[in-house]
């Protein structure tokens, strides 16, 4: 049975960084006695398995790993049991046919070339049988392994048909076969940025370490204008993206191991986003909210009520959402996953993006047309002025403070804000000289340690900046030639082969 939509409990349990790592030793932790796979992994493991008593939301994932394992077992047994009741047949027909050849054998057998004497001598003589037998048993040993091997094939083939065949019921939407497969690490640090590219009518999507200068591509597109970086996965080891191919948008999802094709919309789609705990993606649709469940792979279709939404986020039992016109701005809302309950959290019309504090108690945001940068409660109370010329929020430090880029003249500063202005901190105070850069072009690594500026110049020439903002200290790259768009998409921890 597919697991109903968790409860409002599960829901709202805070992100936690340590979540992905349980589930990745989800063996070694419900074994005491599995050691690690590497011995430099010991340290993490003995963390964890102190982490997981005391974390509610490590506890509550790996409560539904193991209910996920256990449905899969019973499905299994249940698929082998269907089986074996339609095997039975096709098993008995082969032993008959064995046994109709085995007698057909004997009766067809010619009588010895030599005369009657000797036919009487072989009858009365043993000695004869004794040679005979083996090779009779030589040939039905045969006929026996033939006869096993021919069940097991029915067997397999009968239980695959019986799996796709209940595969093909369970699915309302296509799952295609991954289309590439690699191994790809995860690294403790956020130490690469997610770059697309447009490059000789390709989209190429690329995983790039900006202090080594090395970069693996994961996907590309040859629709490079109808291709959407959906976003990463809030435990930086998966990707999502969507393509328009001029009849259906297809929903991509690159993960540490495989590339495949997660759901089909006929017409152009509405934007995707994860889920807090990265267990779901919702995908808003002209019928309501897809829900897909990422580990099982399965369907739900919710908020019938919400007609090609354009989503922005999710967070706990909630999803946020403009209420304008595609494309247009619109007042942020959101609406209960539970009940359908919808709530106005801003009070002006706004665009993308907005950004929910590390705790998750607000939201930040800029009404159009306006400099200011405001903040609201998340259900849409107490809505306040943070600063009248704040600048655009492009990140979060570790302590949780503001990280915004401003504009002075014609140069680019990144400033943290405090409390009051007057406590406000200049972090860099000339990002990228010589070109004035927008939100987008900046993206700042988790904890606020480094950021990353893309820019194209006029010859085609992309250009990458990485600042560490503890330091100060900037370096400037060529990424490629002859590209018409760079964009920066966020930082992962998809590890980059020769780092």
């Amino acid at each position: 049975m597919m697991e109903q939509f968790p409860q409002r409990s599960r829901q709202e349990l805070p992100p936690c960084p340590r979540s992905h790592d349980c589930l990745r030793f989800f063996d070694e932790l419900e074994d005491a006695d599995m050691a690690a796979q590497e011995n430099k992994e010991t340290v993490l493991l003995a963390q964890l398995r102190t982490h997981v008593p005391t974390c509610p939301t490590c506890s509550t994932l790996l409560a539904a790993e193991r209910r996920l394992r256990a449905w899969q077992r019973q499905s299994l047994q249940a698929l082998l049991a269907e089986g074996a009741e339609r095997v039975p047949t096709m098993a008995t027909a082969i032993i008959t046919v064995l046994r109709q050849e085995q007698i057909q054998h004997i009766v067809a057998t010619p009588p010895s070339p030599e005369g009657a004497s000797q036919e009487v001598s072989l009858r009365h003589d043993t000695q004869p049988r004794r040679f005979i037998a083996p090779r009779v048993g030589r040939v039905l040993g045969q006929l026996a392994a033939l006869a096993a091997a021919v069940f097991l094939l029915a067997s397999t083939i009968e239980a695959f048909q019986l799996l796709q065949a209940r595969s093909e019921q369970q699915m309302a939407f296509q799952i295609a076969r991954p289309t590439s497969a690699f191994t790809m690490p995860l690294t403790n640090a956020w130490s690469a940025v997610l770059l697309s590219y447009v490059q000789s009518g390709h989209l190429h999507i690329v995983n790039d370490e900006p202090l080594t200068g090395k970069n693996i591509e994961l996907a590309s597109s040859m629709y490079p204008h109808d291709t959407v970086i959906e976003g990463i996965s809030h435990a930086g080891d998966a990707i999502l993206y969507s393509v328009y191919n001029g009849k259906e948008t297809s929903y991509w999802l690159r993960s540490t191991s495989m590339l495949f094709s997660l759901y089909q919309v006929a017409g152009r789609g509405s934007q995707a986003i994860w889920s807090t705990d990265d267990h779901y993606v919702f995908i808003g649709t002209g019928h309501g909210v897809e829900m897909l469940d990422i580990w099982s792979g399965t369907p739900q279709l919710i908020l019938t009520q919400l007609t090609s939404p354009t989503l922005v986020f999710a967070y706990a039992n909630y999803l946020y959402y403009l209420d304008g016109q595609r494309g247009m701005p619109g007042k942020l809302q959101r609406i209960s996953i539970s009940n359908g309950v919808i709530q106005t959290v801003t009070p002006c019309a706004s665009s993308q993006p907005f950004w929910l504090s590390p705790t998750g108690t607000g939201i930040y945001y800029q009404c159009v047309g306006q400099t200011a940068l405001y903040a609201v409660n998340v259900d849409g109370s107490q809505a306040h002025l943070v600063r009248a010329n704040g600048g655009q929020v492009i990140g979060y430090t570790a302590n949780n403070a503001l990280l915004t880029l401003q504009h002075v003249g014609s140069v680019n500063q990144i400033v943290q804000l405090g409390s009051a202005q007057a406590l406000d901190h200049v972090l860099l105070k000339q990002l990228a000289p010589g070109m004035l850069l927008t939100a987008a072009q900046v993206g700042v690594a988790p904890y606020g340690n480094a950021l990353v500026a893309t820019n194209v110049a006029t010859d085609g020439t992309t250009m990458l900046w990485y600042a560490n903002l503890a330091t100060g200290q900037q370096r400037q790259f060529v990424f490629a030639q002859g590209v018409t768009t760079l964009q920066q998409n966020g930082w992962d921890r998809l590890y980059v082969p020769g780092s």
